[in-house]
């Protein structure tokens, strides 16, 4: 359900304040979210379509998959984006995109399959907290309650796109960041790809 919610904040249009933009989305999502449609039928395709198509204009998933690799490795003093080739960086990313996009609409297909609704009320709200602007960072502060909780959710914009989301004060980014240099330094890189490749196919 949090991730629901959370999909409407990704929704922002950048232009002018971006609490202001927040707000004009939410009704656009909630009722992409709410709209129940036969699983694998064209409605259902389409409606996905129009997620990713709204996430991939907002998402850097290429500053987000480098700074995902920003660990590094001892011996050589180089982190672990820089140790790679550049066809590997451009997989790598692929395959992070793919993967983000793939967990969201499994979400959405189970939220569909309990053919429930999401009703803004005081189980399901949004309350936009604060807007700190510094260059070209902003930071976005919100508290996002459901009927199981109540989620500190805060976005960082880099110029005009989301470059990570922290969850009760949890980066999205770091958290990735220690999983991927863990299994690196245990497995290899090669491993990794192959370990997102499997992931994708099992999602999928």
């Amino acid at each position: 359900m949090k991730i629901i919610i959370i999909l409407t904040l990704l929704t922002v249009s950048l232009l002018g304040s971006q609490i202001d933009r927040l707000k004009k989305s939410e009704t656009e999502i909630f009722n992409l979210a709410n709209e129940k449609y036969e699983l694998k039928s064209k409605k259902y395709i389409e409606r996905d379509e129009k997620i990713k198509t709204i996430l991939n204009s907002l998402i850097d998933y290429d500053s987000f998959a480098k700074n995902t690799l920003r660990g590094k490795n001892k011996k050589t003093k180089k982190t672990y984006w820089n140790s790679i080739t550049v066809e590997q960086q451009k997989e790598f990313t692929s395959l992070f995109k793919q993967l983000i996009e793939t967990a969201w609409t499994k979400e959405l297909k189970n939220f569909n399959k309990k053919k429930k609704t999401i009703k803004k009320d005081e189980k399901y709200h949004i309350e936009y907290k604060d807007e700190k602007s510094r260059g070209n960072l902003t930071m976005v502060y919100t508290v996002v309650t459901t009927e199981d909780e109540v989620t500190a959710v805060d976005f960082r914009f880099t110029k005009d796109k989301i470059t990570d989301f922290i969850i009760d004060d949890r980066s999205t980014t770091r958290r990735y960041r220690k999983s991927f240099s863990k299994h690196i330094r245990k497995h290899g890189f090669d491993h990794l790809i192959e370990k997102m490749k499997n992931k994708l196919k099992e999602e999928k």
